[in-house]
């Protein structure tokens, strides 16, 4: 590649330099052309940045040139007048392969604004188009610039039938339940191109592929279009550099022409969990620590090392917390977060600004022996939670091991969610994400939810139970559970699998047609004098108080409650158990299983004699193996998955959930919505049926 000899000087020849590129780079939109000084100052620091390779003390001098001109084409309809600045620099930098051996290599930065103008109609369009070799990217080092939209980058490539406009789809399943689930979260992008499916009938769990819209007239040269990175790339072969630049001038017409191009919302799956890029302009509602994710965390830290939880020394004695379970009950409801934003160093300040780092206070003390605030920090990427010193430090029982405090340990495993704009955007372990269509989203989780009018009634979630009792007792839900046909059928198999390491507390199996239906059960117990007896057993944890009130239990139907706390733990249940939804007797894991299901008694405080095969009572081994091999064999068989939530009743959600929309729904409804969400889209992953099982 010549390089001119001139060192630090632009080429004084108004040609631009004889050198070969490839047709490729990536392209941006940009509002304006970017002033020429920037350019300069952009270039200038890349420069340097090529310098400091250079091994010290070498004696290389490198050679350098700049070019600056404006290319102009006409494609079609539209005029492109291309003001483009180039960069070439030779640097002599350590080999990758033989690491004692330095090579010399010669640096490429090519940017150039496109300045597109419609003849017909006058509408102009500015797009920016990078190429570099072995240099920084420019939009790392002070230039600007927007991502092109994904079906307008694409439209121009993707052939069509009578030129029609190309239908670009896009599909995103994501699971945002739980920060530690055994399904990991994956997103697919199908652009259907021409054809309904791939031909292996698999449109709706792979990408469709892309056929060109104007294959190369000679030669079988690859074209690779990556929207999500802003990149094309049409074959491998260098071409003169106005060659190259009319490429680039005709790839930002195909822009300026599908500009308008809009991707076809799968309504099925919505469009649910877009990765959300900046959190700047966000502003947080609520933050709900996962306590049940947490807990579990220190239960795995337990069992392989021992683990203590303690609090400072300096601890004063109105802050003193008997365990961790304790502590961790504080945590069990959403915190409400003021949208008053501050700097770091207290100075309040309008949300949406540019600062590096902002914090937000909730609205209330988080302890009700303290007036501590809970402070979120926000940066572009990512959310950090500030907590009391009393809330300890955890000694998780490794050698040489420091204490950890809890909020470290939140913070560093990201065991809180985070709710932006009243729903808009939610922050968990996976990063951020926004909600592209919440109207769509709301009327898809509306429609799992299915009333069960036995629900009213009941009190708690398996009642008292008799030592001699063989059945759960009437007014509890798993009485209600294996009795009412909308929940499980009188003539399926059903059997209770509720433990200390339960997969579920119930499955159900039917036949004609084949239906697997994993049941998830939790109640929160609604008691007449609640408040009362949580206030005498805070009271007694910190001044030895007498014992709390006696429980009084009330039913379901005596309150509708928004309260999430139990949400959690029966949505972390039926996620982490998605992984075994088409078990098998070859699964390691299955007959030990199975042999529990077929001999033993339920696991209750009081040891009654509830078989956990609660129908039929004739079923062996041999043949339930059978039932479940054949049910992951057939293509037809049902799989659905079920969580039993009484507290919550149908004409609430569907009142709640609505009020999202106008910006008015409670923080503990704004958690619910993008949990339950998680779980239907998680659910929907795997091939299973969400039901979420509620009151009328």
């Amino acid at each position: 590649m010549p390089v001119n000899p001139s060192v630090g000087q632009p080429s004084s020849t108004p040609k631009p330099p004889p050198i070969k590129l490839s047709k490729s780079g990536k392209f941006y939109r940009l509002s304006k052309l970017i002033a020429e000084i920037k350019i300069n100052q952009c270039v200038a620091k890349i420069k340097i940045s090529l310098e400091v390779q250079t091994p010290p003390k070498s004696d290389f001098n490198s050679s350098e040139e700049e070019w600056s001109g404006v290319f102009t084409h006409t494609i079609k309809e539209f005029d492109v007048s291309a003001k483009t600045n180039i960069l070439i620099k030779t640097l002599m930098r350590r080999s990758l392969a033989y690491p004692d051996l330095s090579e010399i290599r010669v640096a490429v930065l090519l940017i150039s604004q496109l300045k597109v103008a419609n003849k017909k109609t006058g509408e102009e369009s500015i797009y920016l188009y990078i190429q570099r070799e072995l240099t920084e990217d420019p939009l790392e080092c002070g230039i600007t610039a927007a991502p092109i939209d994904t079906p307008a980058f694409l439209a121009q490539f993707l052939e069509t039938q009578n030129n029609e406009t190309p239908r670009i789809e896009q599909l995103t399943m994501q699971m945002m339940a739980s920060s530690r689930g055994e399904i990991r979260r994956k997103r697919i992008d199908a652009y259907n191109v021409g054809t309904t499916t791939s031909s292996l009938g698999l449109h709706r769990t792979i990408a469709g592929p892309m056929i060109l819209a104007a294959p190369p007239s000679s030669g079988s040269r690859t074209v690779s279009v990556s929207p999500h990175r802003q990149s094309v790339r049409s074959g491998s072969s260098r071409m003169a550099f106005s060659d190259v630049m009319q490429w680039a001038c005709e790839r930002s017409a195909g822009f300026a022409r599908t500009r308008n191009t809009v991707i076809i919302p799968s309504d099925f799956l919505s469009q649910m969990a877009q990765p959300l890029l900046d959190l700047h302009k966000k502003t947080p509602s609520s933050v709900w620590i996962e306590k049940n994710d947490f807990a579990e965390l220190i239960k795995n830290h337990n069992n392989l090392n021992g683990t203590t939880w303690s609090q400072p020394k300096s601890t004063k004695p109105k802050h003193i917390i008997p365990d961790i379970e304790e502590l961790l009950e504080y945590f069990s409801e959403p915190i409400e977060l003021s949208p008053q934003a501050y700097k770091t160093n207290g100075a309040k300040i309008s949300s949406g600004n540019n600062e590096e780092t902002v914090i937000f206070k909730s609205v209330t003390p988080i302890f009700p022996f303290s007036d501590a605030l809970l402070e979120l920090r926000v940066t572009s990427k990512t959310c950090k939670i500030k907590l009391p010193t009393f809330t300890g430090f955890l000694h998780l029982g490794e050698a040489d091991e420091q204490p950890k405090s809890v909020m470290d340990l939140l913070n560093k495993h990201k065991s809180f969610r985070v709710v932006f704009d009243k729903g808009q955007a939610l922050y968990c372990s996976e990063g951020a994400y926004a909600s592209a269509n919440t109207t769509l989203a709301v009327e898809q989780l509306i429609h799992i939810f299915k009333p069960i009018k036995a629900l009213e009634s009941i009190t708690s979630e398996k009642g008292e139970v008799l030592s001699t009792a063989t059945h759960f007792e009437k007014t509890s839900s798993f009485h209600i559970i294996e009795t009412d046909p909308d929940i499980t059928h009188k003539d399926s198999i059903l059997i209770c699998d509720d433990d200390t390491r339960e997969w579920c507390d119930y499955i159900e199996i039917s036949a004609k047609p084949t239906r697997i239906r994993w049941l998830h059960a939790k109640v929160q117990q609604l008691e007449k004098d609640q408040r009362a007896r949580t206030s005498a057993k805070k009271s007694g944890a910190h001044s030895g108080a007498p014992s709390p009130l006696p429980k009084i239990l009330l039913p379901m139907s005596s309150n509708d409650t928004s309260s999430a706390s139990k949400l959690q733990e029966v949505v972390g249940q039926a996620l982490k158990n998605l992984s075994r939804l088409r078990v098998t007797k070859q699964d390691h894991e299955f007959a030990p299983r199975r042999d529990k299901w077929l001999t033993q008694y339920c696991v209750l405080p009081t040891k009654g004699k509830i078989n956990r095969l609660r129908r039929p009572a004739n079923l062996n081994a041999d043949k339930l193996d059978d039932i479940f091999d054949d049910a992951a064999s057939n293509p037809t068989a049902l799989y659905e998955v079920g969580i039993v939530i009484p507290n919550y009743s149908l004409r609430y959600l569907e009142d709640e959930m609505k009020k999202i929309l106008i910006g008015k729904a409670s923080q503990h409804v704004l958690q619910a919505f993008w949990l339950l969400s998680g779980y239907m889209h998680a659910c929907l992953e795997v091939g299973a049926q969400p039901i979420v099982f509620v009151r009328p």
